[in-house]
């Protein structure tokens, strides 16, 4: 039934007359009959619940009425003639449900700078706000729009965004609004009332893109210790990680930034950057503030070695020692030679003087860049077996070092060829894998050890790695809980030459081809990468019988790349057999593969 003008006129001018006997049909008569303003009716509500704080219930009951449409619910609680804390009370009664007062959020006749006022207050508890901003009746657009105004703390925000009323989705799809801003985001990521394990999960929901997040963590509104630990925590997986920092929305300086806060632990720091895979951006990261080296005289470098920028000129050679040994670096430009000394196997000790000793074999190579361009040589090669001359005793050659391999699958270092067949004595030195043996009575070129993987991408993977940990201990000075080493890679040693007085001075083994592993993400090679085997040492001139030591077999060359423009010549021969009045067999070839990854 319809009340009467006159008594519409007094509900809208008098506190008791409301609270006794309106309705939210009586308040909707009055606003669209025009009997009141929207402000006229705030008016009177407030006096009602000044007046009478304890009837807050009949007021939750009368904006509950559906007759009350959300748009004209909204202008009342809009004006501020309506004390934000006492409507804030009438809200979070349960006498009005949480659709309704939703709607009324969402209604255009309420501004987000109002609705913000009425969120902060702490007569409306966060889990109540939590759940009208979970509703659907709230879209994700004013939602965010009120979170962005001044008028609502940031604490109180993340007090929000925190409580388990407002699912992860949703929360999510609110940051991602263009209606809160990265800046607003960080700050309110950035407080305490909001936890990183939330944080990580927000910013792993597809629902917030990688983009807006990165904006977000690239904000100085939040901090770097705050940001590595979102970006380190588990709840946010390595695909979304990985989309997020390569995103152009968060700088290299901001990510360097972030990893190298002193506070965040050596954990933290590793997780964020084993999560990130393979790029261009990650290798400015791990190169930033690093040298650059242009070589234009023979140099030596040792060790692990970091550069911005390497660069080798044509016919200047430079030389890497060490084990392990790596370059990591964001450009490497090679137009002369990068050639790894023979920190492999020793090789096997002569019989006797006279006698050719085992060339050693070469070390092992790690290179780890963005872009790597050759068009000179880059070589891990095995040394010569010594050659014989003329002896005054007899003996037997000593063994050569073994060698360590990584390897995929089935692939092989070669194996060393044998030394030439002894006629009076002894057994020719055998060739193992991979040195060369020793001619005549000669030592073996003794074997190595494989450490396996089932597949290329994964050896890739441990070597980014490996790079990393380097970096977060060498660079950042702070050490992981576990660490993977830069692999310690080479070939083995070939035997030492045998000796028979009178008879034969034998040529040493080869020494075997070390391994270089190149990770990129660009190459160009027009040039040649090598492991190959060294030649087996030449017999001398004491009899008839002075027999050439075994070539070294050919060591392992992977290059693995994400993109390419030319493989170019990737070698891992085995070495000549030395020659005598009994040759050595050459060394077999190793395994020289550029892989996709």
């Amino acid at each position: 039934m319809s009340l009467s003008t006159e008594i519409l006129r007094l509900i809208a001018q008098s506190p008791t007359v409301l609270l006794t006997i309106a309705s939210g049909k009586a308040l909707e008569d009055i606003l669209s009959q025009g009997i009141a303003t929207a402000d006229d009716l705030a008016e009177t509500v407030d006096e009602a619940l000044d007046l009478y704080p304890d009837l807050a219930d009949r007021v939750a009951l009368i904006f509950d009425d559906s007759r009350l449409s959300a748009d004209n619910a909204a202008k009342i609680i809009n004006s501020v003639k309506l004390n934000v804390d006492r409507i804030a009370n009438v809200l979070n009664n349960t006498k009005i449900a949480v659709d309704r007062v939703a709607s009324m959020f969402n209604s255009v006749n309420l501004t987000a700078d109002r609705g913000a006022l009425i969120f902060n207050s702490t007569n409306l508890t966060v889990d109540r706000v939590a759940l009208i901003c979970n509703n659907t009746n709230l879209t994700i657009s004013k939602c965010a729009s009120i979170f962005n105004s001044i008028n609502i703390t940031v604490s109180r925000v993340a007090l929000i965004c925190n409580n388990t009323n407002l699912t992860i989705s949703k929360c999510a799809s609110i940051f991602n609004s263009t209606n809160l801003t990265a800046d607003r985001g960080a700050l309110i990521f950035n407080d305490t009332n909001l936890t990183i394990d939330r944080i990580a999960l927000i910013c792993n929901d597809a629902n917030l893109g990688a983009d807006k997040a990165a904006s977000i963590l690239n904000s100085t509104n939040i901090s770097t210790l705050r940001a590595g630990s979102t970006l380190g925590n588990a709840n946010l997986s390595a695909s979304k990680a990985t989309s997020i920092l390569e995103s152009t929305n968060i700088t290299v300086d901001r990510i360097y930034s972030i990893i190298s806060d002193a506070n965040l632990s050596a954990d933290l720091t590793q997780a964020i950057l084993y999560k990130w895979s393979l790029s261009s951006k990650q290798i400015d990261v791990l190169t930033y503030g690093a040298s650059d080296l242009s070589v234009s005289a023979n140099t030596t470098i040792t060790g692990v070695n970091r550069y911005k920028t390497l660069s080798v000129a044509s016919g200047v050679t430079l030389t890497v020692d060490g084990q392990p040994a790596a370059i990591i670096a964001k450009t490497i430009s090679n137009s002369g030679t990068i050639s790894k000394t023979a920190t492999g196997g020793a090789g096997g000790a002569a019989a006797t003087s006279g006698a050719g000793a085992g060339g050693k074999g070469s070390g092992g190579l790690i290179i780890f860049c963005d872009s790597l361009s050759n068009s000179g040589t880059i070589s891990a090669n095995g040394v010569a077996g010594g050659n014989g001359s003329t002896v005054a005793a007899s003996g037997v050659g000593g063994n050569g070092g073994g060698g360590a391999f990584i390897r995929v699958g089935t692939d092989v270092a070669g194996t060393g060829g044998q030394g030439g067949t002894p006629y009076y004595v002894g057994t020719p030195g055998r060739g193992g894998v991979n040195g060369g043996g020793g001619g005549e009575a000669g030592g073996a070129g003794d074997g190595s050890s494989y450490t396996n993987y089932s597949d290329y991408p994964t050896l890739a993977d441990d070597i980014r790695k490996a790079c990393i940990d380097w970096f977060i201990t060498n660079v950042l000075g702070r050490t992981p809980t576990t660490t993977k080493s830069i692999p310690n890679i080479y070939g083995s040693g070939g035997g030492g030459g045998g000796a028979y007085d009178a008879r034969c001075a034998a040529g040493g083994g080869g020494g075997g081809g070390g391994e270089i592993i190149a990770v990129c993400v660009s190459l160009n090679n027009t040039g040649t990468i090598s492991a190959n085997g060294g030649n087996g040492g030449n017999g001398g001139t004491e009899g008839s019988y002075d027999s050439g030591g075994g070539g070294g077999g050919g060591g392992i060359v992977y290059v693995l790349y994400k993109s390419y423009t030319n493989l170019g010549t990737l070698s891992a021969s085995g070495g000549a057999g030395g020659t005598g009045d009994i040759n050595g067999s050459a060394g077999t070839a190793g395994t020289a593969k550029a892989v996709a990854i």
